[in-house]
Order: C-alpha cells, then structure tokens, then sequence
C-alpha cells in the first residue's frame, strides 16, 4: 500500500477473494461459493450497492454494503450500511 489515495469504485465478482479475506480479517467466514452467490443477489436490487475502496497499486483494501431504508413513521428513505470492512493494514488513513 503505497499512499493514501483510495478510489471508490463499484464492487466486481473478481473482487471477491480479496473482499472474503477482508471479511475473515472481522471473523466472518466468507465462503466463496456463498458470496458469489450473495454477490450475484444484491447486484440484481436497485436498492443495494456494493462498492470496493482501492489503493494507489489497485488493490482492494476495503468495502462497502449500502442499502436503501425504506421510509418510516419518522423519518424519510435512507441509507443502511449493512456492511463496511477495511483492510486492518490501512485503518484510520481516510477510506
């Protein structure tokens, strides 16, 4: 990880071995075949985004699970952050 530059960018199936290994870094087991799955199921809602931060050389050193929230009683449509991993190498620099 060469600097502090992160790009946001949304999240693709080839990105997948390195999310699950960022996902185990919490103690979550994150099975390849369950997330391809998984993956494949959010992609398809209109509602949910995946999103990957990359460094300088590229790599993926965090992610994002944002859904919609439907309105309620008392508030309006918002953003849900079902999940946000990063990288434990580059916590605390700004992704």
């Amino acid at each position: 990880m060469s600097n502090n530059y992160f790009q946001i960018d949304e999240m693709k199936n080839s990105d997948l071995p390195t999310v699950g290994v960022l996902a185990e870094q919490l103690g979550y087991r994150a099975d390849i075949a369950d997330l391809t799955r998984r993956f494949y199921t959010i992609m398809k809602s209109q509602d949910h985004k995946l999103f990957v931060a990359r460094d300088g050389d590229q790599q993926v050193v965090g992610w994002v699970h944002v859904g919609k929230e439907m309105s309620s009683l008392l508030a309006d449509d918002r953003a849900d952050i079902g999940a946000l991993v990063v990288d434990t190498q580059v916590r605390s620099q700004g992704i």
